[in-house]
Formats: C-alpha cells, sequence, structure tokens
C-alpha cells in the first residue's frame, strides 16, 4: 500500500509520521469495511491512540540517537558484552555467556549495571537537550 502512496512524500519531511497518517488511513479504512462484525473501539479512541503514536516518533528516535551515543561510551568489554547478548535475537543468554566462558549469573550481573548506566546516560543526554 505504501508504494502507491509514494508520490505524495516530500523529501526533507518526517518520513515515520508520514508513513504514520498513511497507516492510520489504512486503518480507517479496515474498521469502515469490518463495523458489521462486532464491536469496535471508537474512531475516538482510535485518532487519540493515533495521534499519541505518532507524537512519540521523535521522542523515540531522539532516545535511540542517545542510546548510539551512550553505547559508544562504554568500555570496549561492556559494549562487546552488549553486543554478544543482544546482538544475535537467535542467541540465548545462556548461550551468549557460554561463548564468552563466563558463569551465566555473572553475565546476567553485568548486564543489568549496564543496562542502568545506558538507562542514566539517555536520560541525562534528553535533559541536556531539553527532551526529558
Amino acid at each position: 500500500m505504501l508504494w502507491r502512496e509514494h508520490k505524495s512524500f516530500e523529501l526533507g519531511t518526517n518520513f515515520v509520521k508520514w508513513v504514520s497518517v498513511i497507516a492510520h488511513h489504512q486503518v480507517q479504512r479496515y474498521r469502515r469495511e469490518r463495523r458489521r462484525v462486532g464491536p469496535q473501539l471508537s474512531d475516538t479512541v482510535v485518532d487519540l491512540l493515533t495521534h499519541d503514536a505518532v507524537e512519540r516518533v521523535d521522542l523515540l528516535e531522539s532516545r535511540r540517537d542517545a542510546l548510539r551515543g551512550c553505547l559508544k561510551k562504554l568500555s570496549d568489554a561492556d559494549r562487546l558484552l552488549v553486543e554478544q547478548c543482544y546482538g544475535d535475537s537467535r542467541r540465548s543468554f545462556k548461550t551468549s555467556a557460554e561463548h564468552l566462558g563466563r558463569p551465566a549469573n555473572t553475565v546476567y550481573k553485568a548486564l543489568i549495571r549496564i543496562r542502568r548506566a545506558l538507562y542514566e546516560c539517555i536520560e541525562r543526554t534528553l535533559a541536556m537537550e531539553g527532551l526529558s
């Protein structure tokens, strides 16, 4: 469906918001076609949910940017641990610990510490940018 609308996208505008508006129109069309099937959320609720999701896009992108910067600030060992444990969705946590030759409990505790440090770094970064 998106490719049909590609001519309406203007370079330099927010792509995610553009896609969100198109998706919202698709949802509205689908809901109109399915009205007789059973109870549904009201149009007002769907509009509020859509508006909220679109508004969060910029904040989520800011958080992703901050995370990228914060990951670069980690020590090489911590960054390697994050990459090993989260870089491949097919690899289990236990497999990652075995691959690193470390006890699973030690890896688990290290990840808790790293996630906390990343969270605090992201929050500080956003606060400095006035986005928190």
